[in-house]
């Protein structure tokens, strides 16, 4: 069923021997294997069970690709990028698409969010007001995505520029969705003193554990990019310094209370570091 399950074997006598079997069958159904164990107290442990995620509504493989996977704490919510029109649940428009015995996906690559629980997944990268309908530009794909560990917000990037009401432009911008609500609000990058004008796609981004702070890389209009570790609820954020010198960084990653930012940088002597840095006296970026 795709989660883990124990039992207790109990009223065994000190010093007794007995012995067990269990079957375990794969997640496709086709092998399976007796396990067997003895002693007076035995663990088992089952088979693994891989469970596919970016599958069609009524739990098909998809003909379409699910990557950039983020996974909340408990594994039961799984936010990764993949087709709108296949992955998520049905709407009324393309429920007979659906039933095809041999469908073919549009790839989209649109911000979805999997319920491992109900084996529902949602469109989070969705037009403002409709909740199935994801944004019809041809470079309005989402490039990044994560998911807090508590599963509550899934923060991720795209040009998409019919999110939110009242954006104008088709630049790349940080966006945090409800994951029970799938409501979208727009990270706005408040005055840093650098003129950010929209996110670096492909970089990564963070999200900590309650989903109030997003890590990301903010670029200028000259590509000039910065690391920013913002409260998205507060409009507040911290302009992360790099290491003197630096000429590339990426792959930002909060802790789960928001107060440390692991990243790569690229340093003047060409090799590529892990460096760490706590956000709340970031001029000091220690090497990891």
């Amino acid at each position: 069923d795709g989660y883990d399950t124990s039992f207790t074997v109990t009223g065994l006598s000190p010093g007794s021997i007995h012995s067990f079997a269990v079957r375990a069958v794969d997640f496709l159904g086709q092998q399976s294997a007796d396990l067997s164990a003895t002693g007076a107290t035995a663990a088992v442990t089952r088979a693994q069970v891989i469970d596919i995620v970016s599958v069609l509504p009524d739990g098909r493989p998809s003909s379409t690709s699910g990557v950039n996977p983020s996974v909340s704490a408990n594994g039961r919510y799984v936010a990764f990028t993949g087709s709108s029109s296949c992955h998520a649940n049905p709407s009324s428009d393309n429920a007979a698409l659906l039933s095809q015995e041999n469908l073919s996906c549009y790839q989209d690559n649109q911000a979805l969010v999997r319920d491992r629980q109900s084996g529902t997944t949602t469109l989070l990268s969705h037009v403002v007001g409709e909740a199935n309908v994801p944004p019809a530009g041809p470079y309005d794909a989402t490039t990044d995505i994560a998911i807090s560990a508590d599963g509550s917000e899934v923060a991720f990037v795209s040009e998409g520029d019919n999110l939110v009401a009242g954006d104008a432009d088709q630049t790349a911008d940080l966006f945090v969705a409800d994951r029970a609500t799938a409501l979208v609000h727009a990270v706005t990058v408040p005055d840093l003193g650098v003129p950010i004008t929209k996110v670096a796609e492909g970089k990564g981004i963070s999200i900590d554990a309650d989903g109030t702070h997003v890590a990301f890389v903010g670029e200028e209009s000259d590509n000039t990019q910065h690391l920013v570790v913002e409260d998205w609820r507060a409009g507040t954020a911290t302009l992360i310094p790099a290491p003197a010198g630096t000429y590339n960084i990426g792959e930002p990653e909060l802790s789960s209370d928001g107060s440390r930012l692991a990243f790569v940088a690229l340093l003047p002597d060409a090799e590529t570091q892990v460096v760490v840095i706590d956000v709340a006296e970031p001029s000091t970026p220690v090497l990891s």
